[in-house]
């Protein structure tokens, strides 16, 4: 007889036993020290689910190690939408169709529509996660107003079957790979880490919708993508310099416009949104780890006195008030926030 194992796939419901508090030494370097985790081990294997609530989403690290052939049953209560990276699973959902997620080399990221009921799948055996996030209805609408750029999402939010609403495939990327990482790797486990992991899950999710609703065209090329990826780098390295673009169009002896449109099509995000997600995570590290002055770490990632557009100055002190402005917009946390959490 099939072992069967089950993984919820949104946050547990007050009928789940209470978080696993003994975790065996084989497991414990695939702990996501943020998570609530719940293992369910016995002599044939163990399925170990890592769930973190985040206001309208839930971040799954789930991971199982099962005999090939095992049944692995993936369960939801409500409706919810999926933005998952995994190895390949094809599923036999609740209405009795078959849906394919993920992919061999779990290279990949899918969007999923998925409708209250059980669906399973046969698993081969050795160790695999399970990446997702999920994202309840009934939240969209204040996480669009919370995040705008989460609006996109909304398209989707019209449950009918359990199904990828997508047909080609989309790679991970440097921003999403950059964001997991954030996500994953953050070791602040104060209260205000938890929204710095919240940014990083909306910027995974909106740069993955960026790509699916623009499409990548042509096929890009593994040149584009290193020409793109070395922008990023340039960037990363000069994140004080006030005016990036004559940095850029300098440092690549390139018109910037071009620039950034290779940047967009490569990455899906334009290169001033994608220095302001490098500044405001510098910042933010600067913040709680460090006993720099505000206003310093303001000035070291570009924020400076100025003569905009306009003809206006901004001087050392309007320029520390439009620092505090973006963080406070980017991260739903006021710059004093963070600096109270260290001290």
């Amino acid at each position: 007889m099939a072992i069967e194992r089950k993984i919820l796939l949104h946050s547990k419901g007050k009928d789940y036993p209470v978080e696993t508090s003994l975790i065996h030494d084989d497991l414990k370097n695939y702990i996501w020290r943020h998570a609530r985790v719940y293992v369910d081990r016995d002599e044939h294997g163990w399925v170990m689910e890592q769930k973190l609530d985040i206001f309208g989403i839930c971040i799954s690290k789930d991971m199982h190690c099962l005999p090939a052939g095992s049944i692995l049953k993936l369960e939801s209560y409500l409706p919810i939408l999926a933005v998952n990276q995994s190895t390949h699973y094809l599923v036999e959902t609740a209405e009795g169709h078959t849906v394919a997620v993920g992919d061999s080399s779990s290279s990949s990221v899918g969007l999923y529509r998925v409708t209250k009921g059980v669906n399973t799948a046969i698993v081969e055996g050795g160790v695999a996660e399970i990446f997702y996030i999920t994202i309840w209805p009934k939240y969209i609408d204040r996480l669009c107003k919370m995040f705008p750029e989460m609006r996109r999402f909304k398209r989707w939010m019209d449950f009918n079957t359990t199904s990828r609403v997508h047909d080609r495939n989309i790679s991970m990327n440097h921003i999403r790979e950059t964001a997991k990482r954030r996500m994953l790797d953050c070791q602040d486990l104060r209260p205000f880490g938890i929204k710095y992991i919240h940014r990083n899950a909306i910027n995974f999710m909106c740069n993955f919708m960026n790509e699916l609703v623009e499409g990548s065209g042509e096929e890009i090329s593994q040149l584009e993508r290193d020409y793109a990826q070395e922008i990023a780098e340039a960037i990363n390295s000069n994140l004080g310099v006030f005016d990036i673009e004559s940095y850029l169009a300098a440092r690549f002896n390139k018109n910037f416009q071009d620039l950034n449109d290779h940047f967009q099509a490569v990455m899906h995000c334009t290169i001033h949104h994608y220095l302001k997600m490098e500044r405001m995570d510098w910042a933010y590290m600067q913040l709680l780890t460090t006993i720099e002055e505000e206003e310093t770490i303001a000035s070291m990632c570009g924020y400076l006195p100025c003569i905009n557009p306009d003809g206006s100055v901004s001087t050392a002190d309007t320029s520390f008030e439009r620092f505090k402005k973006d963080f406070r917009e980017y991260y739903r946390l006021s710059v004093m926030d963070v600096r109270t959490e260290h001290n």
